[in-house]
């Protein structure tokens, strides 16, 4: 019995799925280094999946 070839897997990701977020008074216990870690990573997070569908994110991605 012949099986058909699978496709690439999809996976739907969405910035929801990789955010990380903190309450203000949590916020408020990180040190600077700690903030700036947190922003450059969400913005990392948030260029991966831009590049994954551009055309969901137009407006951000021009910005980027």
């Amino acid at each position: 019995m012949a099986m058909a070839a699978a496709g690439p897997a999809q996976l739907q990701v969405a910035f929801e799925d990789v955010a990380l977020y903190f309450t203000r008074e949590e916020w408020e216990l990180l040190s600077q280094p700690e903030k700036q870690l947190y922003r450059d990573q969400m913005l990392r997070n948030y260029r991966a999946l831009v590049s994954l569908d551009k055309d969901q994110f137009p407006l951000f991605y021009s910005q980027l």
